[in-house]
């Protein structure tokens, strides 16, 4: 894999273990790919160049765990005497990332136990959504995943609209006439004069200006 794939940022980090998950999380990542959702797993998207197990191959894991919003934990046999799978597991809980548990249905939950630097981490504490095949497991990720960013959009909207009232709210000081109303344009860095060329925009300002046009008053923001 080139240059490219190693900058590349996923919404979802992909923890599994290899001898038993495998399959799991294959077709997890190439569902949700289908899906429009860009998910990391190791054996994909690790460049060939970097050796397994070593420094820099947990390096590179860690920055993309990192840069993970969401973070599934395929939970199949074995998965607890992974250490590979226990160390991405308190690293995502040390993020507070957002933490998906999936439990294969061959699994009882006395079968969960985890230790984490010689603690006891109770499982049954968090939300644990069993599936019985690779279809159920893409389903069911896709609806979890669906459902938070639904959420998200929803609070976004609202903090959107919640923005435009309050600019409703403020008055203009120059013609106490219009509200003021949010715009942006493209900038040089050197905060040089208005570039015409989208090629050279460099950043977006933001500024406020009357809606009463014939006012003409501006408000850097």
């Amino acid at each position: 894999m080139g240059d490219s794939g190693s900058k590349q940022a996923f919404e979802v980090f992909i923890s599994y273990y290899q001898k038993s998950g495998t399959d799991f999380a294959q077709h997890l990542k190439s569902g949700l790919k289908d899906c429009g959702i860009t998910a990391f797993r190791d054996i994909d998207d690790i460049p060939k160049c970097i050796t397994q197990e070593t420094d820099e191959w947990r390096t590179f894991i860690d920055s993309k765990l990192e840069g993970s919003k969401n973070f599934i934990l395929v939970m199949t046999a074995g998965f607890n005497t992974r250490p590979q799978v226990l160390r991405e597991l308190k690293m995502a809980l040390d993020m507070h990332k957002r933490i998906y548990f999936f439990k294969h249905s061959d699994l009882n939950y006395a079968d969960l136990a985890v230790e984490l630097d010689g603690k006891h981490l109770e499982i049954s504490n968090f939300e644990i959504i069993n599936f019985e095949n690779s279809s159920d497991l893409l389903r069911k990720a896709w609806g979890a995943l669906f459902n938070r960013i639904n959420k998200e959009a929803q609070v976004y909207s609202f903090q959107v609209e919640k923005l435009k009232k309050e600019l409703e709210q403020m008055i203009c000081p120059r013609c106490n006439k219009g509200h003021l109303m949010r715009f942006t344009r493209p900038r040089f860095k050197d905060e040089g004069p208005y570039n015409p060329r989208p090629t050279e925009f460099s950043y977006y300002e933001t500024y406020y200006r009357c809606s009463n046009w014939l006012c003409g008053y501006e408000m850097e923001g």
